[in-house]
């Protein structure tokens, strides 16, 4: 789904496979649906798994590795932008506070 504010879709990603790092123009989250996967922001590895969320700022490089035996499935919405960038992300796990961890950036 696409409007001229925001995409939402899903992503499913084969055991042992990831998605190419890449970036946008606009904000991304995502939110892992099913499975279980991880990300790496400045050498750090981030463990996901169902519900368990991560935002990226606008510009900033990204991708998600599929790291258990069944698919991944990955909710994403990118936001279009009105503002700056920032490049620190957020994640939070599932039952976690994703507003306060936004407010972290």
């Amino acid at each position: 789904m696409r409007n001229d504010r925001l995409a939402i879709g899903v992503t499913v990603i084969l055991p042992g496979n990831s998605n190419l790092e890449h970036r946008h123009p606009h904000t991304e989250t995502y939110i892992i649906l099913s499975g279980t996967g991880a990300v790496s922001h400045l050498g750090e590895a981030h463990h996901l798994g169902r519900l368990d969320a991560v935002y990226y700022p606008a510009e900033v490089p990204h991708a998600i590795r599929n790291t258990g035996d069944q698919p991944l499935y990955v909710l994403y919405a990118h936001e279009f932008p009105f503002g700056g960038t920032k490049n620190r992300i957020a994640i939070t796990k599932a039952g976690g506070d994703f507003s306060q961890a936004l407010k972290q950036i």
